[in-house]
């Protein structure tokens, strides 16, 4: 049993990384470079859903979780506009289909 567990953990099957376009990569936590947020739409609402919770909880004199969804936001803002480039709808080259 623990060879075929320790052999799927190698060869990144288990858990261990997220396979496509034949590469494997190491998924953290915090990696929000998942397919799920590719359209813009979701990166645009999980942002504001994450802002606007923190004005909420301000208002209500909450600022632990005020501080918390924030820094959410933030961390969201950063990792989907500016660390990450827009998906293409065209071909690898960046050039769009049409």
């Amino acid at each position: 049993m623990r060879e075929v567990f320790g052999a799927a953990c190698r060869s990144g099957v288990r858990g261990t990384g997220v396979r496509g376009r034949g590469e494997v990569r190491h998924v953290s936590f915090l990696d929000v470079r998942t397919p799920f947020f590719q359209p813009l739409w979701r990166r645009v609402v999980a942002t504001a859903v994450c802002l606007v919770w923190a004005v909420v909880e301000l208002a209500t004199g909450s600022v632990m979780w005020a501080i918390l969804f924030g820094a959410s936001g933030l961390y969201l803002c950063w990792q989907f506009f500016v660390v990450s480039s827009p998906a293409t709808d065209g071909d690898d080259d960046g050039t769009r289909a049409g």
